[in-house]
């Protein structure tokens, strides 16, 4: 019963200074007494997921406004692998989602719901997304609780943490499968157009918008040409009426940033009535330009892509 206590306090210390012991930055042991009264010593391991492949934005370091600070921030999107740990990185519910630390120090993990403000639900226990906050002016850190063991809620500096987040993953695939089946369905699409399309032209999905509100919320195909500027949202198979909303928010993000989409197209295998219907009262609505939105649906087929095939 003792050492059972003291391999899950060793597994705790070692996923909170992971970062730390791993470097080689702090080397942590635990000195404890047996049963039988023999004192012994443990050396702490740094607590790693077991991951089975990065997804985009992969691993990468850059930097990142926080509430008009600037701080270097390490990230790596991974889909998890269930680990042969006691507690952490198990691919479930309690383990997977965001986890952020402050100069290589845990100091929140299992983070979703905050950021995406859906359920957490067990399709999403692939996800596993690392972000390590680096500064040496503490002030330009999110705000910790007195304990210094979490992040104090409602912090500005969190909240644009969570906004970067989203612009990377507007919202999570409910598997791994589906993140590799629509990002490789528009790298199809963007593909077919740099052919199809003549030049000069612009097709990438990597253009971020609200830029000049410094924030970067990702577009999942761009494509711009000579007379003429489309966007895209899109799903691998059916959308909902919050995909149509995320497309909405694509445009107004442009908008702002001084970009001037002329047509905004959501794309899937399918559309739902609530969508098609949904899609009529928005294309009445106008911008902050005071100009109607012009956005339509359509299927991968009929954009040039094979899917579902027969």
């Amino acid at each position: 019963m003792i050492w059972e206590k003291v391999e899950y306090l060793i597994e705790d210390i070692g996923f909170i200074y992971s970062n730390l012991i791993k470097d080689d930055i702090a080397t942590i042991s635990v000195v404890y007494t047996d049963i039988k009264g023999n004192i012994k010593n443990k050396n702490v391991k740094s607590v790693e997921p077991d991951f089975e492949k990065y997804i985009s934005p992969w691993e990468w370091t850059t930097k990142v406004n926080l509430d008009g600070q600037e701080v270097t921030v390490n990230y790596k999107f991974w889909v998890m692998r269930d680990s042969e740990n006691k507690k952490y990185y198990k691919r479930n519910m309690s383990t997977s989602g965001v986890e952020i630390r402050l100069n290589g120090r845990a100091i929140a993990t299992n983070i979703f719901k905050e950021i995406w403000w859906i359920e957490k639900h067990n399709s999403y226990n692939y996800l596993l997304i690392i972000i390590n906050i680096i500064s040496d002016k503490s002030e330009h850190l999110p705000t910790t609780r007195t304990s210094k063991n979490g992040i104090r809620k409602w912090d500005k500096k969190l909240e644009d943490l969570f906004e970067w987040i989203r612009g990377h993953i507007n919202i999570p695939s409910k598997s791994s499968r589906d993140i590799d089946h629509e990002v490789d369905l528009f790298e199809k699409l963007k593909d077919l157009k740099l052919r199809q399309l003549p030049d000069p032209k612009t097709i990438t999905t990597e253009q971020n918008v609200f830029r000049e509100i410094k924030e970067r919320i990702r577009i999942d195909l761009y494509q711009k040409t000579k007379d003429d500027l489309t966007i895209y949202e899109g799903k691998k198979d059916s959308t909902s009426v919050q995909d149509l909303y995320q497309l909405k928010m694509y445009w107004d993000g442009c908008v702002i940033d001084g970009i001037n989409p002329k047509t905004g197209i959501l794309i899937a295998s399918s559309h739902p009535e609530s969508v098609k219907s949904l899609i009529k009262y928005v294309n009445q609505m106008r911008d902050s330009n005071g100009n109607n939105y012009n956005l339509e649906i359509k299927t991968w087929k009929e954009e040039g892509i094979d899917y579902p095939a027969i």
